[in-house]
């Protein structure tokens, strides 16, 4: 793993008074810097965090490449894969106490509309989520969260695999919507952080086997070590007829989308058992081309899923009983004026790269 260079920055930026921090903004499209900011304030029903790790996601490049300047107001801070521990608490919060290690969702709904009522409020339209829109996120010293949306972890549990608990809950959610069970032969295409993490949590549900697809040697590598039974190398590899192989001729019963990629989705079909579920995660480049008579003939279902709602609970308890073994996916620590660096590794697809964390304190106090 690359151990950060840049952790001690703190000591270098002067005239700090103590109610500032430092915090990573996005100023507008590809305009990025670390700078003093006001330590936010916890409302009555809130909660202040201390930022102790911060994974960097797609979802934070996107936010760089201005592709969320529909729904951005910048400046913003971005971060939303984070863990951290109670600095201070609202008068109105019960259940927290400060220096408890905590969690924090993404999505905080308004919880009066038709989706929130219904228990979705990952699809509420009033919505904002921490780091992507609406509201700062934890690439800071410090992140303001509603007590709802906080979820306590053992203190056993590091704040680097805690901070991997919300794209956790994401694999989740997916394993979750598609009733995977021991008699499913599972499929996840695309080992990117949220496909490795599927495989592990399709593990955890028992699937009878689990098979990653993807084209780099070393993430099917790692795909291995988080619990894949069989990887299919689309470089080297027949997809069908390892498809075949992995199933005993019977082709796969549910399957996840983590991949992004339209080409990616066109050619899974055909790799279905009648009656398969298909869990649509990664978010595509362009429009796919599809046989809807194949999903007809076949019987199949298709699902979305967007965010990890209501999973939370159960994704923390995955981690801290270390099923989901998510350090398999660190390869790179940086500190928080490398943010931008980190970014421009997903961008440029660094080969090395599975998953980087940001750590706004010093390794010292962590």
């Amino acid at each position: 793993m690359q151990m950060p260079q840049g952790i001690y920055l703190r000591k270098e930026v002067c005239h700090m008074s103590p109610n500032e921090m430092l915090a990573v903004m996005v100023d507008k499209e590809r305009v990025i810097q670390v700078r003093a900011s006001e330590i936010p304030v916890c409302g009555r029903s809130e909660v202040l965090v201390r930022v102790r790790c911060v994974g960097v996601c797609a979802t934070d490049l996107h936010l760089y490449q201005g592709l969320q300047n529909h729904r951005v107001k910048f400046p913003i801070i971005p971060g939303h894969e984070w863990s951290g521990e109670v600095a201070a608490i609202g008068e109105a919060v019960s259940g927290f106490t400060v220096g408890e290690r905590v969690v924090g969702e993404v999505t905080i709904p308004c919880g009066t509309c038709p989706s929130c009522r219904k228990g979705n409020y990952n699809i509420c339209p009033q919505r904002t989520e921490n780091g992507v829109f609406g509201r700062n996120g934890a690439a800071a010293e410090y992140i303001v969260v509603p007590s709802y949306a906080l979820h306590p972890f053992s203190p056993d549990l590091s704040f680097e695999e805690a901070c991997l608990i919300e794209p956790t809950a994401v694999a989740y959610r997916s394993i979750e919507k598609l009733r995977v069970t021991p008699a499913d032969h599972v499929l996840v295409v695309g080992a990117g952080p949220i496909g490795l993490l599927t495989v592990a949590v399709a593990k955890a549900f028992g699937a009878s086997s689990v098979t990653l697809v993807d084209l780099r040697a070393n993430r099917l590598e790692a795909g291995r070590r988080l619990g894949a039974d069989h990887t299919i190398d689309l470089s080297i590899d027949d997809y069908r007829s390892k498809a075949m192989q992995a199933t005993n001729g019977t082709m796969f019963n549910a399957i996840i989308e983590a991949s992004g990629s339209a080409a990616a989705f066109e050619s899974l079909l055909k790799m279905t058992a009648p009656g398969a579920r298909i869990c649509l995660v990664g978010i595509f480049e362009r429009k796919p081309q599809i046989e809807a008579n194949m999903i007809i003939r076949k019987d199949l279902e298709i699902y979305g899923s967007v965010s990890s709602p209501n999973v939370w609970r159960q994704a923390v308890a995955m981690v801290e009983q270390g099923k989901i073994p998510v350090r398999e996916i660190i390869t790179h620590e940086y500190g928080l004026n490398e943010f931008e660096t980190a970014l421009l590794q997903i961008e440029n697809r660094d080969a090395s790269l599975i998953k980087a964390i940001v750590r706004p304190s010093p390794v010292s106090e962590v």
